[in-house]
């Protein structure tokens, strides 16, 4: 399978309102890097872009859990049970 970008849009980090990090001006890398990350399934192109970026910075990220489903992802970091990486618009 080939991808041909269409467009392009931000990749946002996805708090829980009440996690620690929800009140910080701003968050690094270094702030998630030990944090366990609920992700997407590596079969997703959302994984694989987030996952090609952090490796092309030498970066390792700690995933906790992974789902196949956007929803299910959504779901669990809106009952404040992880972060995660979230487009902007899509």
């Amino acid at each position: 399978m080939t991808n041909l970008p269409i467009f392009t849009e931000q990749i946002m980090l996805a708090i829980p309102k009440k996690h620690p990090l929800a009140t910080q001006p701003t968050v690094t890398v270094a702030d998630i890097q030990s944090l366990p990350l609920i992700m997407l399934a590596t079969n997703s192109p959302l994984r694989r872009t987030i996952d090609e970026a952090f490796e092309a910075k030498k970066i390792a990220l700690t995933i906790g859990s992974t789902t196949d489903d956007p929803a299910t992802l959504r779901s669990l970091i809106n009952q404040g049970l992880g972060i995660t990486f979230f487009p902007q618009l899509t």
